[in-house]
């Protein structure tokens, strides 16, 4: 796919995780390569000496979009002309005999599909809420309430925003915390997040709490409780992963507590090697479904696995 700015961290970790799975299962020609960026489809030399050809099929990866993003495939049965958005290419590419993964996008779309591999954006947002769950219960009383105030995407991507919060709450509900919801607004970008969330510190000065639904939430969310003079009072609990958000989880404001990321290289290494795996005629784990794939839990004072984090994405 042709990813944004946003997008672009975790479909690099994808294609990376892929590059592992291709080396590992002897492919012999380069991953996703072209003239314009990436490539629509890899060649695989099978034992037989025969070229085969498969797609690896990418949903939309940034936190505030879930789309699946535009790629042109040169079908072979349109006489080389080129079609556009992911499901027509892929449709060319099955139809023209190929084996097809998906990657970080439900099979649904894809029936033909060996597999998908992806996030669930309920399960590794709940891995925020019981890491919350950790806090909450060794800084507050048990009886307290805690005012928690929402930064999320529901007017950009509806369904994708409001897991991400039903998976953080239910962490919190099945745990019995005691809390109240005393804002939720939209703010997904940095720089619209300090403002959002500051005017939400400034509306409830006794707010305890910020859970935000993605990376640029997580951050703006952060900087505002930074400007604000909060730091120590109220905390950040967020989504996804990045050099930034590493940083501002080790830095002593002591104000982001913990974000879970996607785990896109294992997104990535999976769906290549279900592909290399039918190719080779051999079994599929997880064939025809969408696997999850489970995130990637990063937690103030978790040192060491912050910091294999951080090399990983370098």
């Amino acid at each position: 796919p042709d990813a944004g700015a946003g997008e672009a961290p975790l479909v690099d970790a994808c294609l990376h995780g892929a590059v592992g799975s291709q080396q590992a299962g002897g492919l012999d020609a380069p991953l996703l390569q072209r003239p314009g960026g990436q490539a629509d489809h890899v060649q695989h030399r099978h034992g037989d000496g025969g070229l085969h050809r498969f797609i690896v099929a990418m949903g939309g990866v940034a936190g505030h979009q879930q789309q699946l993003r535009p790629l042109s495939f040169q079908s072979p049965r349109a006489g080389g002309q080129l079609r556009h958005g992911v499901r027509a290419a892929v449709e060319d590419a099955h139809n023209a005999g190929m084996e097809i993964a998906v990657c970080n996008a439900a099979i649904d779309a894809f029936p033909y599909a060996v597999a998908s591999f992806s996030a669930d954006n309920v399960s590794f947002c709940k891995q925020t809420g019981e890491a919350a769950v950790k806090f909450i219960q060794e800084k507050y009383e048990a009886d307290r309430v805690l005012k928690i105030g929402v930064v999320q995407f529901k007017t950009q991507v509806p369904e994708q925003s409001a897991d991400r919060v039903k998976g953080f709450f239910s962490a919190l509900d099945e745990a019995g915390i005691k809390y109240e919801i005393v804002s939720d607004q939209d703010a997904w970008l940095q720089d619209m997040a300090v403002e959002t969330a500051g005017d939400m510190i400034s509306a409830n000065p006794d707010l305890d709490l910020i859970s935000a639904a993605n990376d640029g939430g997580t951050v703006g969310s952060v900087m505002a409780v930074e400007n604000a003079g909060k730091a120590g009072q109220i905390f950040v609990f967020g989504t996804d992963g990045s050099e930034q958000i590493v940083s501002l989880l080790k830095a002593d404001t002591n104000i982001l507590q913990a974000v879970t990321a996607q785990d896109a290289f294992q997104i990535g290494y999976s769906t290549v090697e279900a592909l290399i795996n039918k190719l080779e005629g051999k079994t599929v784990e997880g064939e025809g479904k969408t696997n999850i794939i489970p995130g990637i839990p990063l937690v103030r004072g978790e040192t060491e696995t912050l910091d294999k984090y951080l090399t990983d994405l370098q």
